[in-house]
């Protein structure tokens, strides 16, 4: 990894203001109890769309559709609630309240929304 910049004779091997080197890895403990909050919150949040996308196709008639409200509900949460946050500050709700953020192994917050998708579905 090549050096960036130099402040204050540290080494600088990255481009964000926040120096993310300092920071210790998360404890077991830590990323459980922001997973209990993210499911949490998430779940909340698929049953709410779900509710909303059954209001919707009783009252336009469209029982058949409705069928498909919980997977598209689960689909949209995890766009909404996990997805499109990390992609933004590498936190969720539950990272944020137990002071956990995703960073790659070059200290970048850019994560991409491919790698998100697989980490937060599959891996998870």
């Amino acid at each position: 990894m090549d050096v960036i910049r130099i402040v204050r004779g540290a080494k600088i091997f990255h481009r964000n203001e926040i120096d993310y080197t300092i920071y210790e890895p998360a404890t077991l403990r830590s990323r459980l109890l922001a997973f209990v909050i993210d499911s949490t919150f998430q779940g909340a949040l698929i049953k709410f769309i779900d509710l909303l996308l059954k209001i919707f196709f009783d009252h336009f008639h469209m029982i058949y559709w409705s069928q498909f409200s919980l997977p598209f509900a689960s689909f949209l949460g995890v766009l909404c609630y996990s997805i499109y946050p990390l992609m933004l500050t590498g936190q969720t709700l539950g990272k944020k309240a137990m002071g956990i953020m995703i960073i790659k192994d070059d200290f970048q917050t850019q994560l991409s929304p491919a790698g998100l998708l697989i980490r937060e579905c599959i891996l998870k």
